[in-house]
């Protein structure tokens, strides 16, 4: 289910086809419900090699305190359980893959192996972007050859194996070169690795000024059956923002920070301080919901042309979200649209940008937006975001947003939901 359209065919826009026939990220959610036990054993059986014959492996052990640690690291900082940011299981199987590779060694303690993970995650070019830089002149073929070329992918090594000789002798892949030789699929991938990069790669970029109608960018680090893309559910926004803190903690780790000259100011930067959405960003901006059908199409332009009214000449919209939202949903469809329309509208002046969406219900509109009517959205609040509501009424002001604590004890100060329900972007500006 990989596989869908060819790669070299074009769209009327001069524009590398997008492969809307598949749907990796819904194939991959269900793989990973189907794998729930393999994933489990996985984990278990790295935790069984990192101790001695006959001893337990107890909560104590350097693998439980180094998850720990990165759990409090993530969640002070909003990054766990949110819509697209990590998880308990996606946390420990990095750590697998690292403890596997032999990053991190057996006799590392926790604080050792933190630092592994931060300084794996914020040097690794999971996009394709670290090259990238404003301004630059390629179309949408070479932009998205460049992506698939520099994007790393893993593969998490079996046991008794390295990397390379997992992926050599998986049957998955094995049997993907056959139909791949056998077939003759023309501009198709030759290795699966390469047909997973090119699956999860866009050519939407903020150091491009061309618009994409799909933005399902993801990280890859497969199973070691190369069936599960544990990192498939991680946005581009939040890969961005996490590598970002990453790199923050590395430096307070190695006192290139004043406030982590002392370990003792280090340890409370990283995890005792909480520096969750509202205290992150310099600027909010709160979008209705009513428009967000509008604002999704481009007038002019790129557009195709087409004869309008009196036979003559004009351009069609090009719409710049949602053609993967049959894929990644309607609703994460809009949520990375809105950030790749404001990361090339706002270009390098803003260093970070972020939806927050998670847990609070639905933001498709069932209603024509010309009709001026209201759009009912029923908040769910999510339990890791507690009182924090995205979705502000029309009477709150950014500076109010801005000052609402990510865990006011009462939902009873955050202003109405009934009056034009909005989503809400984080952004960081560069000084």
């Amino acid at each position: 289910n990989n596989r869908g359209a060819k790669l070299d065919s074009k769209d009327g826009h001069d524009n590398p086809a997008s492969v809307d026939e598949s749907t990796p990220h819904h194939t991959n959610a269900l793989a990973e419900d189907i794998h729930l036990v393999s994933t489990t054993h996985l984990i278990s059986s790295t935790l069984a090699t990192l101790t001695t014959t006959g001893s337990n492996v107890t909560p104590t052990s350097s693998f439980h305190e180094t998850l720990l640690l990165l759990k409090v690291w993530a969640l002070q900082r909003g990054f766990l359980r949110g819509h697209d940011t990590f998880t308990t299981t996606t946390l420990a199987l990095v750590l697998v893959y690292l403890y596997r590779t032999k990053a991190i060694g057996r006799r590392m303690g926790s604080i050792q192996a933190f630092t592994t993970f931060m300084k794996f995650w914020s040097e690794v070019d999971w996009l394709g972007e670290s090259t990238l830089t404003s301004g630059n002149n390629m179309n949408a073929a070479k932009l998205l050859a460049h992506k698939m070329d520099k994007k790393a992918a893993f593969v998490i090594p079996e046991e008794g194996r390295n990397e390379s000789q997992t992926i050599s002798h998986c049957e998955q892949s094995r049997l993907y070169a056959k139909d791949v030789r056998d077939n003759g699929h023309s501009g198709a991938p030759k290795t699966l690795l390469d047909c997973y990069k090119a699956h999860y790669t866009t050519f939407s970029s903020p150091f491009s000024s061309i618009a994409s109608q799909s933005h399902h960018d993801s990280p890859i680090l497969l199973d070691p059956t190369m069936t599960i893309n544990y990192l498939a559910r991680l946005s581009p926004s939040f890969v961005k923002e996490s590598k970002a803190e990453a790199h923050a903690a590395l430096r307070l780790i190695h006192g290139q920070e004043r406030e982590g000259a002392s370990g003792a100011g280090a340890f409370r930067k990283l995890f005792l301080e909480t520096n969750r959405f509202w205290t992150r960003y310099d600027a909010y901006v709160r979008i209705p919901l009513e428009v967000i059908p509008k604002i999704g199409c481009q007038s002019g332009g790129a557009g195709k042309k087409s004869k309008g009214h009196g036979g003559k000449t004009g351009r069609e919209e090009a719409k710049v979200w949602g053609q993967d939202a049959s894929d990644i949903g309607y609703d994460e469809s809009v949520r990375r649209g809105v950030v790749g329309v404001l990361s090339r509208a706002l270009g390098d002046r803003v260093t970070a940008i972020r939806v927050f969406s998670s847990g609070n219900g639905d933001i498709r509109s069932n209603v024509n937006v010309d009709s001026g009517n209201d759009i009912a959205t029923k908040v769910v609040l999510d339990s890791d975001q507690c009182c924090a509501i995205p979705i502000r009424g029309g009477n709150a002001t950014v500076g109010y947003a801005a000052n609402v604590s990510d865990r006011a004890p009462t939902p009873s100060a955050l202003p109405s939901n009934d009056e034009e329900p909005c989503l809400v972007v984080g952004l960081r500006i560069d000084p």
